[in-house]
């Protein structure tokens, strides 16, 4: 079962906000709601997943130690920090993209 959580939630409503106000590229709520039901099963196929990787940078560390990566064209990734408990539900904590995360 793949549960998001308070913060995760929160993003996805900034993600949302974020394509709709974004002056580059004017985008219909019916594009941004499309491309956010990408990003959200991306979310669930984790679940199937038989190999997770750990988070490496200090930014991602701080949401949880297991992450997916969403390439979603050449300039941009999602990032999806998650946790899996002992009953194996996948526990998303937050969801960010490269223009967000600094490198080393």
């Amino acid at each position: 079962m793949v549960i998001f959580n308070s913060q995760s939630e929160d993003d996805l409503v900034l993600i949302m906000y974020g394509l709709l106000t974004w002056e580059m590229h004017r985008i219909s709520v019916e594009h941004a709601q499309a491309y956010l039901n990408d990003i959200k099963l991306e979310c669930y196929s984790i679940e199937a997943k038989t190999y997770h990787f750990k988070t490496a940078k200090p930014e991602h560390k701080q949401y949880g130690s297991k992450i997916h990566t969403y390439k979603r064209n050449k300039q941009t990734q999602w990032f999806v920090i998650y946790e899996i408990d002992n009953l194996n539900n996948i526990l998303i904590n937050h969801i960010t993209t490269n223009h967000l995360t600094f490198s080393e």
